[in-house]
């Protein structure tokens, strides 16, 4: 139940109480004058909390979309990182999360409450989202991929003349895009709105203030008309690129964006002491993207996670190693394994990815039998199961 008085244009023969004089308490049905219940408020064009309840009521519980991303009225979240860290594959992945109410990623974070999830996409055409969404579908725990068409809605920007854009220039200054409404629209009742990259829905310079304060407000317009919490993917400035920089403000443009976000994922290669810590093999290190929580304004202290991209495969969740001779060894198996049962699996490739998720335990185990086998196959590496 809201706590918030919502505001009322005032019927004719109330003028006198100015533009807003009603303020009705959601949920109970009785009306009070503005400068009856609370004289300080009279006139106030905002909603305002409404105390008494707010000591004496039960306050809603907490309740975050995916990651810390809260599903509060007009919030968002940003996904940062620099280029080819692999962020737009870890926002599909947390779109499927959401769409199907499955952990992300395999593992990455639990699962959360399932919801419809528009993800716009500018960056990558449709015939790569279509290759990544089919990966997913073969990656062996993901069968359910299939049923999720009436909740996920991957949108490929690039497929259209127009695109998306949420803010443009007229003259010297930023308006609201009328893009913006029909977003809206299509995706009203939503749980989750991704949007990726966000440069490319800025037709406006992302280092000016007022155009950053502008997008700002639009984001959350956007999430307060649809109901659904909003992320945006964005790129890293090149001095937290060249630096390994996790913090919430090493995206790119003005302050402001990030600043104005309730959640900062920030995700990167493997700094040289990452490596080093985690004993990896410098050519292997790679395949790892460090997932930092940089900024969790409704939640405790972020943690940092990993993601793993096997040869071939979806990356998935995996817990960072203290060493990184087991995981050598288990990507040289899983290779052979995949240049012998390319011509024979009917799921595609299974890759070392998923090894939190459904399956990880079996193919550890045969990937442990395999390990010094050059000629393994389909049938022999997993017994037919996959």
């Amino acid at each position: 139940m809201a706590l918030f008085l919502g505001v009322h244009s005032p019927p004719s023969t109330s003028e006198r109480y100015g533009k807003f004089p009603y303020m009705l308490i959601a949920g109970r049905g009785d009306r009070k004058m503005a400068n009856e219940s609370n004289p300080i408020a009279s006139g106030l064009p905002w909603p305002r909390l409404d105390i008494r309840r707010a000591c004496l009521e039960q306050a809603p519980a907490l309740e975050f979309v995916v990651a810390n991303l809260p599903a509060e009225p007009g919030i968002y979240g940003m996904l940062v990182g620099p280029d080819g860290s692999r962020k737009s594959w870890l926002a599909l992945l947390m779109a499927v999360a959401v769409a199907s109410g499955r952990p992300v990623a395999g593992g990455l974070w639990p699962a959360p409450a399932s919801g419809r999830v528009v993800f716009a996409t500018a960056e990558d055409s449709a015939n790569e989202l279509w290759r990544r969404v089919q990966a997913i579908y073969r990656t062996p725990g993901f069968e359910y991929m299939a049923d999720l068409d009436d909740r996920l809605d991957i949108v490929p920007l690039s497929s259209t003349s127009d695109g998306l854009t949420l803010v443009t220039q007229d003259g010297r200054q930023a308006v609201e895009h009328s893009q913006v409404s029909t977003l809206v629209e299509i995706a009203r009742g939503s749980r989750l709105i991704i949007l990726d990259p966000l440069s490319d829905l800025l037709d406006a310079d992302e280092n000016d203030g007022r155009a950053a304060k502008l997008l700002v407000t639009t984001l959350r317009k956007i999430s307060s008309k649809t109901g659904a919490a909003v992320l945006v993917v964005h790129h890293q400035n090149k001095a937290a690129m060249l630096g390994g920089e996790t913090h919430n403000q090493s995206s790119r443009g003005s302050s402001r964006i990030p600043s104005g976000s309730r959640c900062g994922l920030v995700v990167q290669p493997p700094r040289p002491e990452d490596v080093e810590r985690m004993n990896l093999d410098p050519t292997d290190a790679w395949r790892w993207t460090v997932v930092t929580d940089s900024k969790t304004s409704y939640s405790g202290k972020g943690a940092r996670m990993a993601l793993y991209h096997a040869m071939g495969s979806v990356p998935l969740a995996r817990e960072m190693p203290k060493t990184g001779a087991e995981i050598v060894e288990k990507l040289k198996a899983a290779e052979q394994y995949q240049k012998a049962a390319a011509p024979h699996a009917k799921r595609g490739k299974r890759g070392l990815g998923n090894l939190m998720g459904d399956g990880a335990e079996e193919f550890d185990k045969q990937s442990n039998q395999n390990a010094g086998t050059e000629t393994a196959t389909a049938t022999g590496a997993f017994g037919g199961k996959w």
